[in-house]
């Protein structure tokens, strides 16, 4: 990987995401986060037109943490542990986890054990209620994401209200972190139905049969 090209020869060849910028050795932040964002190109001053996918975990880095192929059962919890640690982490600012696994450890006569690993990740997504997806629909929606327009309309003190100007999802979640005293508050819903909950100070939107252009959230106290 050389930065100066590898970025330019991706933007050069059309490709509208690359997932490959990871540790080999470790599982963690190489890029320092878990959200899609495009690469700087320094010489054109702007920012180049795919995607990076930061990656998070890779098979290769839990085999150099387990001695390669030896891996034993009494090793496997504490590699499982330091990867459940980083999906709660990835979890906690609703980030994207990018996990790569290649065909050849699924191998069941040589590393099964590896496969094990890639199981219990599945697994985790599923019992947490998350999203598993491809890369080219991870692509499609962050896409929609970027195109998506809120504006916030501060009436006085207690109340504002939150427009939904622009979006194509038919369902749009929405995080609002209000002042302390504001998690109790009102909450309507125009041109759309909401479900919310209170977790941790924040509050949660959930909002479906959205009319575009004209679904608004009001908050109030």
């Amino acid at each position: 990987f050389k930065k100066t090209q590898t970025f330019q020869n991706i933007e050069d060849a059309g490709l509208g995401y690359d997932s490959t910028l990871g540790f080999s050795d470790a599982v963690g932040f190489r890029c320092g986060i878990s959200f899609p964002f495009r690469p700087y190109n320094p010489k054109a001053k702007k920012p180049l037109s795919f995607y990076e996918f930061p990656l998070h975990i890779m098979e290769s880095a839990i085999q150099k943490k387990s001695n390669y192929r030896f891996l034993h059962k009494e090793n496997i919890d504490p590699i499982w542990k330091e990867i459940q640690v980083l999906l709660r982490q990835i979890k906690t600012y609703n980030g994207c986890a990018n996990v790569l696994w290649h065909n050849s450890d699924f191998d069941r006569f040589d590393v099964s054990w590896y496969a094990k690993f890639y199981e219990n990740i599945l697994y985790w997504v599923f019992i947490n209620k998350d999203w598993g997806c491809s890369g080219r629909e991870l692509l499609d929606w962050w896409k929609k994401r970027a195109e998506s327009r809120m504006g916030v309309v501060i009436e006085n003190s207690k109340e504002f209200h939150i427009n939904l100007e622009k979006t194509e999802f038919e369902e749009f979640a929405v995080v609002i972190d209000p002042p302390e005293h504001w998690p109790n508050c009102d909450i309507e819903y125009d041109e759309c139905t909401g479900e919310h909950e209170v977790r941790d100070g924040k509050i949660y939107v959930t909002l479906k049969d959205i009319v575009p252009e004209k679904a608004r959230i009001r908050l109030s106290v």
